[in-house]
């Protein structure tokens, strides 16, 4: 059902799109390496991490699991802990996907799909244009479970295009 051989979930805790992605692919085909702070537990054919996706020795274990293969779908459902500050917040969790953003520059296959959390706060049309220079399709969605009042929202990012 889906094409690629590896998929990575940032923000992975408690676990339910790892969850969903683990019943949707063969695991003999497939490798799924999940990553949080906090601890998830054990998902059938999901190689966790817990630790800090900022740090390098973290994205080195990450890189170590993907056993040099690249990445075919990237979720990052990450989220810094939030100050009660809204422009605060929204940088940091725009800091969060420029992150996400360049690791997928690496890791992510040609043809392979992004999808990331953001907070609406003024330096999101930023990127969004840089999303648009790498995939051939850039969506912004607000699943119907986040609550109106949240400025929480996803970019949907279709077919990695080459540079």
């Amino acid at each position: 059902m889906l094409p690629h051989t590896k998929f990575e979930d940032c923000g992975a805790a408690p676990g339910g799109w790892s969850q969903v992605i683990s019943r949707r692919v063969s695991h003999s085909d497939h490798r799924i390496v999940a990553i949080d702070l906090l601890p998830m537990r054990a998902v059938p054919g999901v190689h966790f991490i817990q630790g800090d996706f900022l740090e390098d020795p973290v994205k080195q274990n990450v890189v170590d699991a993907l056993d040099g293969r690249k990445v075919g779908l990237m979720l990052s459902d990450m989220a810094p802990a939030f100050t009660g500050h809204h422009s605060t917040d929204a940088a940091r969790t725009m800091n969060l996907c420029e992150d996400v953003l360049a690791f997928s520059d690496q890791f992510l296959s040609y043809g392979g799909n992004l999808v990331m959390k953001f907070f609406m706060g003024g330096e999101e049309a930023e990127l969004k244009k840089a999303l648009k220079a790498r995939f051939a399709k850039v969506l912004v969605e607000k699943p119907d479970a986040s609550r109106k009042q949240s400025s929480e929202q996803y970019f949907v990012c279709l077919s990695r295009e080459e540079k």
